[in-house]
């Protein structure tokens, strides 16, 4: 293994040419709301202005786990895409190419774009207020299995070295610092805020993470794993365009800087 994800990143480009990765994400709503109303995650500033996606929070009941898929493409440095789809068929699109940003969202039916639009545009729908489309850099560190944890708020302890979907990994226990001082974003600081212990399975070679799992008190509440991911497999130009559905609104977006990874 050549690196630790957990203490210095090398540049993507360094890994790989490209990476597909496709997961599946679960939790359960009930124990993950506790977890959430614990650390005032309803309150999260941070979750304003940027789109942020974590999954349906508050949906469902019981012990009935919510699941969805998310699935990203991605050519370092310059182009990006993530697709989230819930189990309602419903979904959201996010690419970002040079200096452009998409973002659509079928449930709100709209298309974010921070290309120009024509101004007569029987379609157009203006943005809510504060809202920014994502960079790169922006969506890597908000895809949980590309994000390692701040070395300065977890305790990172190595449990054992095994394989996993044919790699060479590391099985993972991370716990918050007991002195560690409240995070000014959980969702940057941890993968689900208000969960303090995680399991995690590391590729060090990929730096990436093949699963998360979010515990509560030993019991899982929360987790996200790999079903498939391919390495330097050429991905057609295509992938990072997207034509929206008929009828779909637009919506400019003007960021004040967008920037490449």
């Amino acid at each position: 293994m050549t690196s630790d994800f957990f203490t210095t990143l090398s540049e993507p480009k360094q890994r790989f040419q490209s990476l597909e990765l496709a997961a599946t994400v679960s939790y359960d709503p009930a124990a993950l709301g506790r977890a959430l109303s614990r650390a005032g995650a309803s309150n999260d500033k941070a979750a304003r202005g940027t789109i942020r996606l974590y999954g349906e929070t508050g949906s469902g009941s019981g012990d009935a786990w919510v699941r969805y898929r998310w699935r990203v493409w991605w050519a370092p440095p310059t182009l990006w895409r993530d697709e989230l789809t819930w189990s309602n068929g419903e979904s959201t699109v996010i690419i970002v190419r040079n200096e452009v940003a998409v973002a659509y969202v079928s449930m709100q039916r709209t298309l974010y774009t921070s290309e120009p639009i024509a101004a007569t545009a029987q379609d157009r729908v203006l943005p809510p207020d504060g809202m920014k489309l994502p960079t790169i850099a922006e969506r890597v560190s908000e895809f949980p299995l590309t994000r390692p944890l701040p070395k300065s708020e977890w305790e990172v302890t190595t449990l054992a070295q095994e394989w996993h979907m044919g790699r060479v990994t590391r099985r993972l226990r991370a716990r918050r610092r007991a002195a560690a001082p409240p995070a000014a974003d959980p969702q940057q600081s941890g993968y689900w805020p208000g969960v303090d212990e995680y399991e995690c399975v590391v590729d060090d070679a990929l730096q990436v993470l093949l699963s998360v799992t979010g515990l509560d008190d030993g019991v899982p509440v929360a987790t996200i794993s790999a079903d498939d991911v391919r390495i330097d497999t050429p991905i057609s130009p295509e992938t990072f365009t997207f034509a929206p559905p008929r009828g779909t609104l637009i919506s400019h977006v003007v960021n004040e800087k967008t920037t490449r990874a």
